[in-house]
């Protein structure tokens, strides 16, 4: 089953507007939440996606900065989706830097 917003042709072989959710209790170690496709998801473990960020991290974070992260991961996954076949699937990635108050 996979997900899709206003797609009603595709409801009919079994895609669902209903999403997945998944509830996790946060605390003040967390420096940033990153949601993404199953267009990385399908070939990045969490730690590997953690690993890429802490990386490029700096200081002084910037959201140009997270955006070239983001950019990298996307890179990435598409050259890892055009190894294993000729179709890439959407790849969609967020990465939000939660600043410490």
């Amino acid at each position: 089953m996979s997900r899709s917003f206003g797609d009603y042709v595709a409801s009919t072989v079994g895609v669902s507007c209903e999403p997945e959710i998944i509830h996790y209790r946060m605390n003040s170690n967390f420096a940033f939440l990153v949601v993404a496709s199953d267009g990385v998801w399908e070939f990045f473990s969490n730690d590997e996606i953690q690993k890429i960020i802490v990386q490029n991290w700096q200081q002084n974070m910037t959201a140009k900065k997270l955006t070239e992260i983001c950019d990298h991961i996307i890179k990435l996954s598409t050259q890892r989706w055009h190894q294993e076949d000729e179709v890439v699937d959407d790849i969609s990635i967020i990465i939000a830097y939660l600043q410490k108050p």
